[in-house]
């Protein structure tokens, strides 16, 4: 008898306990997302004000939370009495890859798909001449020739980090053994991945050194070996 009277009251203090407003959640606090917004994040837990803290499924929540293929890793904390702690480890995106005439694949460091759309809303280099049949989001891209996946997304790389990333960089694996860059109305003839970095941080030199005939349509030639580079106007 003592054995139900005592389980009675665990079962009474836990009752009360639900409904108690301290355990009412007023706050999520996000960290960790650049690319996933807020809102977002919170529209996919369900998150709602005033929802108790204790009939928060924070495993149902997380694996919500993946189903955004931006999100490589989210983990979420209770963070008593009332609040909701939601740390986002994002995946890093790294280019676009032009899919037939009118969409653009967005994919990371690993050639995981994260995103399909109809623009280039977010500022990474575009790539054009990889050729592939299918392609599933959130799965790796399959690229018929790994080197030109490899390739682009290295290439891709030194751009980002080299920071002279221009709206609607353009970057053409059709050649591979001259690849070409399309910034503003400078075609840049790249040649193969040989001393890639260092093409790289030439170019960004170039670009920054403000001289007149880089407003002017030109060719930019890279893939000449052991001679400086060359310009030639476009008329």
């Amino acid at each position: 008898m003592k054995k139900y009277f005592a389980l009675a009251i665990i079962c009474f203090v836990s009752l009360i306990t639900l409904f108690l407003p301290i355990f009412c959640i007023d706050e999520l606090i996000v960290t960790g997302n650049n690319f996933v917004t807020e809102k977002q994040i919170s529209d996919l837990i369900n998150f709602n004000t005033g929802e108790n803290i204790f009939l928060f499924n924070k495993f149902v929540a997380q694996k919500k939370l993946r189903t955004n293929y931006f999100i490589n890793t989210a983990k979420i904390n209770y963070l008593l009495p009332n609040k909701i702690s939601v740390k986002i480890v994002e995946r890093v995106p790294i280019c676009y890859v032009k899919y037939l005439n009118d969409s653009y694949i967005l994919i990371d460091n690993e050639a995981r798909i994260i995103e399909i759309s109809k623009v280039c809303d977010k500022n990474f280099p575009i790539v054009l001449g990889l050729n592939f049949d299918s392609f599933t989001l959130g799965q790796i891209l399959n690229i018929d020739d790994k080197f030109l996946i490899d390739s682009a997304l290295q290439l891709s790389k030194f751009v980002l980090e080299n920071d002279f990333m221009q709206n609607n960089l353009v970057i053409d694996f059709s050649d591979r053994n001259n690849i070409c860059l399309y910034v503003k109305d400078i075609d840049i003839h790249f040649g193969d991945m040989n001393d890639a970095p260092q093409k790289i941080a030439l170019i960004k030199s170039i670009l920054e050194s403000g001289s007149d005939y880089l407003n002017k349509p030109g060719i930019l030639y890279l893939n000449h070996k052991n001679l400086a580079p060359v310009f030639k106007f476009i008329t």
